[in-house]
Order: structure tokens, then sequence, then C-alpha cells
């Protein structure tokens, strides 16, 4: 809010120019509201304001209120190179207890101006969200009924599915289990038929210690007169294969026997090796 004024030469001329604004000078007071009992915020005085004066450049100047005293507000002006504004109270005639703002200007060749609804300032009233109140219609309310017992009948459907699986699911997962337990004693029984006492493991040895000597014969290719022994070393191993496989053969059969009541011998075979001073037995 604010109020303007226009400057002047000695000849009436306006002038165009500014730099003259701290000659400039101005005070605010607030009005008494018509039938009120006191000024805003039931103060018993008025406010009394300095105006913020602006220079735009050009020969006028803004004389601005800042405020936020809603109401309205008088304007008192002087201007001079030295000019001030004083302000004194003095008591209502119908109220004692409530003053008036009287403003008086004083200075060398002081220009004075008054206005008396210079300014007003409406009260601020902060944004309210207006409250949005759902009534629902009778319609509705039959549907948010019919809504709740579908919902809970579908619900009621797959939780009786779900118990069901469950039931079905244990049982197959317990004869399961029961299956895997069976085939593991099955497995570890058959661990312990494989004894390394057993005649065929011993060839199995054999045949180990054999291809460990082929090899140590193989590293010594470079020296003649060693292919004729390498040849027979491998034979033997052939051989000793061939009685492992029988072994194994005479031991599926010998337990065929036992599980239908009948008996058999095991064969029982030598192994002889070729004589060798490289051989480590």
């Amino acid at each position: 809010k604010g109020f303007w004024l226009q400057t002047c030469d000695e000849c009436g001329n306006n002038v165009h120019h500014g730099g003259f604004k701290k000659y400039v000078k101005g005070l605010y007071v607030e009005l008494l509201p018509e039938n009120a009992a006191s000024y805003f915020n039931n103060s018993n005085k008025p406010a009394v304001i300095p105006a913020t004066i602006i220079d735009p450049t050009n020969g006028t100047y803004s004389v601005n209120l800042q405020t936020s005293i809603p109401g309205d507000f008088e304007l008192h002006i002087c201007v001079a190179k030295s000019c001030t504004l004083d302000v004194a109270y003095s008591p209502s005639a119908d109220n004692a207890s409530l003053f008036y703002a009287s403003v008086t200007a004083s200075g060398d060749n002081v220009v004075t101006g008054h206005v008396k609804h210079a300014a007003h300032v409406s009260a601020i009233v902060k944004p309210t969200q207006k409250p949005t109140v759902f009534v629902p219609e009778e319609q509705e309310n039959s549907r948010t009924v019919t809504y709740v017992a579908i919902g809970a009948g579908a619900a009621s459907v797959l939780a009786l599915v779900g118990i069901l699986f469950m039931v079905r699911f244990r049982r197959k997962w317990k004869k399961d289990k029961l299956y895997i337990e069976k085939g593991m004693i099955v497995n570890q029984e058959k661990d312990l038929e494989y004894d390394e006492s057993q005649e065929w493991s011993a060839v199995g040895h054999a045949v180990l210690a054999t291809k460990q000597s082929i090899l140590m014969e193989k590293a010594k290719g470079a020296n003649p007169g060693k292919g004729d022994e390498i040849d027979e070393l491998q034979n033997t191993q052939s051989a000793l294969r061939e009685q492992i496989r029988r072994q194994k053969n005479q031991k599926t059969q010998r337990d065929s026997d036992t599980s239908t009541g009948s008996k058999s011998e095991f064969a029982t075979y030598k192994v002889e090796f070729p004589p060798s001073s490289d051989q480590g037995w």
C-alpha cells in the first residue's frame, strides 16, 4: 500500500529527476474503526508506522506502507532539507482510556501534506480446506454388504482348498520319505559288502601296481631292449582285469544263490607276475 508525490521547482514546473529521497519523510497513523472501542489487537493507541520512501529517479517519490495490521491509515508527509514529524497522543472526549494521535512537522522551509484515507490494509485470512464429507447412498450401502459377503465366501473356499492341498502334499511327502529311507538302507548294505579284504579287491591293487610298473618302463623307453618287457606287463594287466571281471560276476552269482537258499563256492585264482628287478613290490 502507498501514496506518491510529484516534486516541482520554484516556478511550479515538474522535476523529472530524482536524488532527493532523504528530504522526504512520512508517517502512517492507524485510524479508529467505526463504532469500535479500541484499535487493532485491543490497543488503546493507534499504530504509527514510518513510511518507506522509494525514489524511481523520475521526479516522483512513492511513500509506501508496509504492515500486517488491518484497517485504514492516514498519511502525514513533510519535505525539506531538515524536517521532523512529531507524534503526540491525546485522550478521546468520549473515552478517557482511548487516545488519538496528532502529527506535527518541524524544520526550515517545510512543505507538509496530509491524506486522511491514504491506505487500506485488508486482514489476511489463511486458506482453509473444506472437509469432504462422504455420505453413501442407500444403494451403495447394499452393494458394500454384497461385496463383503462375496469376499468372505471366496476367502473361505480358498482356505478350504489350501487345507486339502496341504493334507495331500503331506501324505505324498511321507510316502516319498519312506521310499528314500529304504533306498538309503539298501545302499548302505551294499557298501558294507565291498570290503577291501575280498579277493577281487586284492586283484585290483595288483592291477594298479602293474600299471605303475608300465608307466615306469615307459619312462625308460629311451633304453633299448625294454619293449618286450612292457608288452608282457600290459598283457599281465589285461589278464588281471579279466580276473576282476570274473570275480565280480561270481560275487553277483553268489549273492543271487544266497538269496534263493542255494550255496556256491568261490573260485580261487592265482596271480603271477613276471620277475623284474625294477618293480618296487
